[in-house]
């Protein structure tokens, strides 16, 4: 299946996806990334195709998050079992994936599985131009929100209510 759990030796594809995507001052190491991922690892997928030989062309981490101002870069994230509110930290396609339709099968995955765990609310930070496509899932901005310089200055708070 192209839409699998993160397996740990998906982390160096996962990176190099990274690098390859994002502008430097949004990219995070590794630990603070698998700390997304162990928080919420029920709602972190790879995308695998085998064209790329059953490596991973893409990724999303979300994770538990109670609070509705986005967590910081680089910030190691621990379980959070109060809340059924999500932050997407991160989606995430090799420039070879994209294109393809991917990104809206990552995005419909994770809707799905956050309605199974009876997710109240979705939040993320759309950075590189990328608001109009959460839009179409029915993403909203929210004006005036506090998110960190470092998203860059086309950053916004968006949020999806689910139940």
């Amino acid at each position: 299946m192209p839409i699998q759990a993160i397996y740990d030796d998906a982390w160096s594809a996962i990176m190099r996806i990274q690098t390859e995507v994002y502008r430097q001052s949004v990219q995070e190491p590794l630990a603070v990334l698998t700390s997304k991922w162990q928080a919420g690892s029920a709602t972190c997928a790879v995308f695998t195709h085998p064209d790329a030989l059953d490596e991973p062309v893409a990724y999303l981490l979300a994770h538990p998050w109670s609070s509705q101002t986005p967590p910081h870069l680089d910030q190691m994230i621990a379980r959070d079992t109060q809340t059924q509110d999500l932050y997407l930290h991160d989606l995430a396609l090799s420039i070879r994936a994209q294109g393809q339709g991917i990104a809206t099968l990552l995005v419909e995955d994770l809707l799905i599985k956050a309605q199974a765990l009876n997710v109240g609310c979705i939040r993320l930070v759309a950075i590189q131009g990328s608001q109009g496509f959460w839009a179409r899932f029915g993403f909203v901005a929210e004006p005036d929100a506090a998110i960190g310089a470092r998203y860059g200055a086309d950053a916004a708070l968006m949020w999806k209510k689910l139940t």
